[in-house]
């Protein structure tokens, strides 16, 4: 479809008024290929997310929304993402480094297990570490 006209300061006035920002003018006309009247006059579309009900009852239970939306994301149902209660990972990891001290394993040699090596941090904490080798005289 060929333009037969450029879009004007009032065309994008014109689209604010039915809630059509800038860009989604210019990209309807310019990228989509419709015509200036249909695009100013068609209303956005809004996103409808259909798991509202579940998505309030994992605020009551505690849970943040981006929680929720990443659990439904990777595969769990809306359901299970609503009611299955958020890991207290703070307190376990603290524990877990107290542990971990109590074997002789400094906060450093911890750490790089667990976010660099992919460690198990129950297997960070308990595994001693090497001793250092004895230098050749």
């Amino acid at each position: 479809m060929t333009i037969n006209r450029w879009l004007e300061k009032e065309d994008y006035e014109a689209a604010e008024k039915n809630g059509i920002g800038y860009y989604m003018l210019y990209r309807r006309v310019y990228q989509m290929g419709w015509d200036i009247d249909k695009a100013i006059n068609t209303p956005p579309r809004k996103y409808q997310f259909r798991e509202q009900k579940w998505l309030r009852l994992a605020l009551e239970n505690g849970i943040k929304k981006m929680t929720f939306l990443t659990r439904v994301y990777k595969g769990m149902s809306p359901e299970e993402a609503a009611k299955k209660p958020v890991k207290k990972l703070r307190a376990t990891m603290e524990d877990m480094v107290n542990l971990a001290e109590e074997n002789g394993i400094s906060y450093s040699t911890f750490s790089t297990r667990v976010l660099k090596r992919g460690w198990s941090p129950q297997m960070a904490a308990t595994t001693p570490t090497r001793r250092p080798k004895k230098k050749r005289s």
